[in-house]
C-alpha cells in the first residue's frame, strides 16, 4: 500500500515537472520530462502484468491439480459404484451413495473380502 501511493507521488510530481516545464522553461524539456515518466509508467505496468501473471499461472496450476484429483476420486467411485450394482444385481435402485455409511471403493473391497 505505501509503495502505491509513494508510485502515486510520484507520477503528480513528475506530471507537475512536465507542466512546469512546459510553461515556464522549454518545450524540450517539458518532453524529455514526459518520455521518461512515460517510460517508467511503462515499466511499472509490466512488472504488474509480470507479477499478476506469474500468481494467475500458479492458481492456473493448482486449480488443474484439484480438478484431476477429484476427477479421478470421482471415475474409481462410480467404477466400484457399478461393480456393486452387478455383484449385487438389484432391483430397485439404491439410494444416494452419499447418504450411505460406507463409501462404494470401500464396500467394493469388502465384498470380495466377504
Amino acid at each position: 500500500m505505501k509503495k502505491q501511493i509513494l508510485i502515486s507521488i510520484a507520477i503528480i510530481i513528475f506530471a507537475l515537472i512536465i507542466y512546469l516545464s512546459y510553461t515556464y522553461i522549454n518545450i524540450q524539456v517539458g518532453l524529455i520530462f514526459f518520455i521518461i515518466e512515460f517510460i517508467v509508467a511503462i515499466l511499472f505496468l509490466f512488472k504488474k502484468h509480470t507479477k499478476l501473471h506469474t500468481k494467475l499461472e500458479a492458481i492456473e496450476k493448482s486449480l488443474y491439480k484439484q480438478i484431476k484429483e477429484s476427477s479421478g476420486q470421482n471415475f474409481y467411485q462410480l467404477e466400484a459404484l457399478l461393480s456393486l450394482y452387478q455383484f449385487i444385481k438389484l432391483i430397485l435402485p439404491l439410494p444416494k451413495s452419499r447418504e450411505w455409511v460406507a463409501s462404494p471403493d470401500y464396500l467394493k473391497i469388502n465384498n470380495f473380502i466377504f
